[in-house]
């Protein structure tokens, strides 16, 4: 006789578990879904769960019995209202959110007015930020005409184009309010303009300058 087993047949005083299994009927999930649970050997010790694996969650989100029904029942009875014909994929979750009208990304643009219509219109157009940055073919234009050198020291080293008048006094990123100035020279220039910081100015000028 094998070693736990009883003299009346049974493994340690219990019955087989496969006979166990043979004799439980499969009760229904506890959701409401009427799926029948799975029975495992680990259930005999463990207890038959209540729920099928993960169906436990439903209930605690509310009522969830008879969402499935409700979801088979508006299954590919709604199309995106955008006219493209595409059909709106029912979820569970819209049972309690909702179902939506357009597909990601198909909604239509907001209408936001033309001209004075616009939100973001400025009726006062000095009031308007208008671009700083000189255009590509500005730049090409400069830097030719004053052949790569700066047009205060003459040097061709670390060239930038700069405004005449400065942008902040309304100076316009035209080729008449443009010239070639050295990082030096630009550098300086944009300490004595009158919109730098009352009472700063450079405390050495560069070599350069004082030869000037």
């Amino acid at each position: 006789m094998a070693r736990g087993r009883t003299a009346d047949g049974l493994w340690r005083g219990r019955e087989l578990i496969e006979d166990w299994l043979a004799r439980q009927q499969a009760p229904l999930c506890a959701c409401g879904c009427s799926t029948p649970i799975t029975l495992k050997r680990a259930h005999r010790h463990a207890g038959i769960p209540s729920f099928v694996w993960g169906h436990h969650s439903r209930v605690g989100r509310g009522h969830y019995k008879g969402v499935d029904r409700w979801v088979a029942a508006n299954q590919g009875q709604h199309r995106c209202a955008c006219g493209c014909g595409r059909v709106i994929v029912i979820r569970p979750k819209h049972h309690a959110t909702g179902i939506p009208r357009y597909w990601p990304n198909h909604g239509p643009r907001p209408k936001l007015g033309v001209g004075a219509e616009h939100p973001r219109f400025i009726k006062d157009r000095e009031q308007v930020v208008r671009p700083r940055v000189f255009p590509v073919w500005v730049k090409r234009v400069v830097v030719t005409a004053f052949r790569g050198r700066c047009a205060w020291c003459g040097t061709s080293d670390a060239i930038e184009v700069d405004h005449i008048k400065p942008a902040s006094l309304g100076g316009e990123p035209t080729l008449e309010n443009a010239q070639l100035l050295c990082a030096n020279c630009h550098r300086w220039k944009s300490a004595i303009e009158p919109t730098s910081r009352a009472g700063k100015t450079p405390a050495s000028r560069s070599r350069k300058h004082r030869k000037d």
